[in-house]
């Protein structure tokens, strides 16, 4: 998610980088994908292999799960698609 956050802040000329120093400063905190979240991931395929999908529409659901946190910021708009195991969907901040 980090990675296409820079890219998509790459049309400014100082964004990726700001976003990067506040990553540094811990603005943010970087984790990173392991076997348990891969499975939770195919899991999310599998149950979800009528729509299309790919690794940062699943990511953020798989993080959810191994570390509670529902509440989430992303330019996807169908995250509310993919339910938590508690049948709750990521709830992302920056859609109404």
């Amino acid at each position: 998610m980090l990675t296409e956050s820079v890219y998509t802040l790459s049309h400014t000329v100082n964004a990726p980088r700001s976003l990067l120093q506040w990553v540094e400063r811990g603005g943010l905190e970087v984790r990173h994908l392991g076997l348990d979240n891969v499975r939770s991931v195919l899991a999310y395929a599998k149950k979800y292999r009528d729509l299309p999908m790919d690794l940062a529409d699943t990511s953020p659901a798989a993080l959810s799960i191994e570390t509670g946190i529902e509440h989430i910021i992303s330019i996807d708009r169908d995250l509310n698609v993919y339910r938590l195991p508690n049948g709750k969907p990521l709830v992302n901040l920056l859609q109404p």
